[in-house]
């Protein structure tokens, strides 16, 4: 009876012993997999940040001449600051962006050289995040025109038109894309649905656009403007 008793309490110390081995390992296990979980996820927060954080747009006429040039600079979300400069580096005027918590802009606001308010931008969304309009506005709060989007079946932008504080259709423009979605091509009609002008674009072979030439109604070239990251 007494090797009975002794034996019962060896199996019972030796299971106690074998729980918190596993408990001690459960831990360690969690832990690790905490770790690894708070590394990639520090890790993706980096990648993003670490977007260029400037790239430039430079604007040439007919005749290859630097007309001005835009610099840009980024956060998290996208574009945080556009400036807009003479070829000397004089600053013209520059614009700054606000997003909303899901990285959607939701405001531009557009300064003078000096920093005294011009306009600012407002945008509105659809329930699938869809761009639906785009309102400005003087420094004064009143509404200089608006623009609303239409989609195809598929999610692609391929039509905006442009609207006067009177709700008059001014304008619109439509885009076109090719097999692998990407845009080549986007033209400026009037009210009547007469074409003013046309824009192309070209891409390397990443697909990041490099060159915009804009041409007018008659296919003569106007300017040009290049890309560079």
């Amino acid at each position: 009876m007494i090797a009975m008793k002794l034996r019962k309490e060896r199996i019972n110390l030796f299971s106690i012993k074998k729980r918190r081995v596993t408990v001690v390992r459960n831990f360690l296990f969690i832990t690790f997999v905490f770790v690894c979980v708070m590394f990639i996820g520090c890790a993706t927060k980096e990648v993003k940040t670490e977007k260029k954080e400037t790239s430039k747009k430079v604007i040439y006429d007919a005749s290859n001449e630097v007309k001005s040039y835009y610099s840009y600079q980024y956060n998290a979300f996208g574009k945080s600051k556009k400036s807009h400069f003479y070829p000397a580096g004089l600053l013209l005027n520059y614009f700054t962006y606000s997003y909303d918590k899901e990285g959607k802009r939701v405001k531009k606001d557009e300064y003078d050289s000096s920093g005294k308010p011009i306009s600012y931008t407002t945008y509105d969304y659809d329930i699938k995040g869809k761009r639906t309009k785009k309102s400005i506005y003087d420094s004064a709060d009143q509404l200089k025109k608006y623009f609303t989007y239409e989609y195809d079946e598929t999610g692609k932008r391929v039509k905006r038109n442009q609207y006067s504080t009177e709700n008059r259709l001014e304008s619109f423009v439509k885009y076109v894309y090719d097999a692998k979605g990407i845009k080549t091509k986007k033209s400026t009609f009037d009210n009547n649905g007469t074409m003013m002008c046309y824009s192309t674009y070209e891409y390397d072979p990443r697909g990041t656009k490099t060159k915009k030439i804009d041409y007018d109604a008659k296919n003569v070239m106007k300017e040009h403007v290049i890309f560079q990251y």
